[in-house]
């Protein structure tokens, strides 16, 4: 191959590899486009009021719990009981965290700020102990709380600690 052949041949190579990145990166630029236009990537959360009168009267049962790494929560089938977080008018809220009972008043915002109070325990001794100290420690550490249908959420800022699922209000004893 000559020198001339061997120069021709690179330059259509390096067109084609040009064209093909347009291409590309074309392509990318128009779903970049799209996937911007058809979700809504905003924190519709912060800018809507949190209506605090949606959260009285209302139980809930956890669904996730962040660093949960192995601990155990008692299952309603297995165990006869089941972990709970019940809000009530007054801002108080109580439940059961495992093997004990705990409460507290929550103070909510309309801007979604949360705050648990005067949290409490009993100081039974169980096998869900170590689960019982996440959940109350994120149930403290929550500053935020956003309700969507049957959904509660409580996080550290954007981070979500808690999830809950709407539940029957437990009887009262």
């Amino acid at each position: 191959m000559s020198c001339g052949e061997f120069k021709k041949s690179f330059e259509h190579f390096n067109r084609e590899k040009v064209k093909k990145n347009m291409r590309i990166l074309c392509f990318l630029s128009i779903a970049a486009m799209l996937f911007g236009c058809c979700c809504d990537v905003s924190n519709n959360a912060a800018s809507e009021p949190f209506n605090k009168a949606s959260l009285e009267e209302t139980a809930w049962t956890p669904t996730y719990l962040i660093n949960r790494e192995g601990a155990q929560m008692p299952d309603a089938k297995r165990d006869g009981q089941v972990v709970f977080i019940d809000f009530h008018k007054d801002g108080s809220f109580n439940g059961m965290s495992g093997d004990n009972l705990f409460g507290g008043k929550a103070e909510v915002s309309e801007n979604g700020d949360f705050k648990a109070q005067n949290v409490y325990s009993t100081r039974r001794m169980g096998p869900y102990s170590e689960d019982e100290m996440k959940f109350l420690d994120a149930l403290n550490k929550a500053n935020k709380i956003e309700l969507k249908s049957d959904n509660l959420k409580l996080m550290l800022d954007n981070r979500v600690l808690l999830e809950f699922k709407r539940m029957p209000k437990p009887a009262r004893n």
